[in-house]
């Protein structure tokens, strides 16, 4: 009987982990005096994303096991749609090209989701391998809703799944059903604070939330019926600080007693 890997759940997880932090690439309000960000009077014009067609925004892993490594947004178009000025963009890191759009006016910011980038259908092809039987999959947008007033303990994102397969694997004596979740908790807004980072000093939205990746996986002894179940369950704390027309300030995982932070390290126009 062909096995699905430790490697592939670990990529799948990679990917799927990679994608929600990418995705929460959203804004930040400044408190400097660099000219290339936005000032006070151009902030009450703007949403929670980036929004200038050509900016780009580096961030830098600053804490944890892949410290240095860097991820680019940049922001490819911008369009007035239905009283919503809506921003496109593309977030690039090694292996991994995702694009995604968010658009406000001057009630919220909606954060309207992204593509799955090709390494997660490319992973999922190569975990379709492992099973002879069915294999299917779905995924979920990840949308967040974003007020601009009254923003303290707000649920800006519902609890949902994301992304989600089942497989079926039977051979002469043994039969494998497994199944995968990738679960996001509500997202919650948790007050503003100041955050500094190498870019300067930022008035920033705080927002938490819990990624929980489960595997759940059953082998029967066809000959004997005994099943020998087995369960992973891998959760993600993400914090993220978030403001008006830049993107991500700072961001924090935690899983495993491991912290990863990123930071915004640099910004062109």
């Amino acid at each position: 009987m062909k096995k699905l890997t430790t490697n592939r759940f670990g990529n799948l997880l990679y990917v799927l982990s990679a994608l929600i932090v990418c995705l929460s690439m959203l804004s930040c309000s400044k408190d400097s005096d660099d000219s290339i960000l936005p000032d006070d009077e151009q902030l009450e014009h703007l949403g929670y994303i980036a929004s200038e067609k050509g900016m780009k925004l580096t961030y830098t892993i600053t804490e944890g096991d892949e410290l240095g490594l860097t991820s680019q947004m940049k922001v490819t178009d911008v369009k007035d749609i239905d009283g919503y000025r809506v921003a496109y963009s593309e977030i690039s890191m090694p292996g991994i090209v995702i694009n995604s759009s968010g658009r406000f006016n001057k009630k919220e910011t909606i954060s309207d989701g992204a593509n799955m980038p090709a390494v997660y259908y490319e992973t999922l092809e190569q975990i379709k391998k492992g099973y002879n039987t069915s294999f299917t999959h779905k995924e979920n947008p990840m949308t967040l809703v974003i007020p601009h007033q009254d923003q303290a303990g707000q649920v800006v994102g519902q609890k949902k799944i994301l992304a989600e397969w089942h497989g079926v694997n039977i051979e002469e004596d043994t039969k494998m059903v497994a199944d995968y979740t990738m679960e996001r908790s509500n997202v919650v807004t948790d007050g503003n604070e100041i955050i500094e980072t190498a870019v300067g000093k930022f008035e920033c939205l705080k927002m938490t939330y819990t990624a929980t990746a489960t595997t759940t996986i059953e082998i029967t002894d066809l000959i004997t019926g005994v099943v020998t179940p087995f369960t992973n369950i891998g959760i993600m704390e993400i914090t993220m600080w978030i403001a008006k027309g830049i993107g991500t300030v700072k961001t924090t995982e935690v899983m495993g007693g491991t912290v990863t932070t990123t930071e915004l390290t640099k910004v062109e126009k």
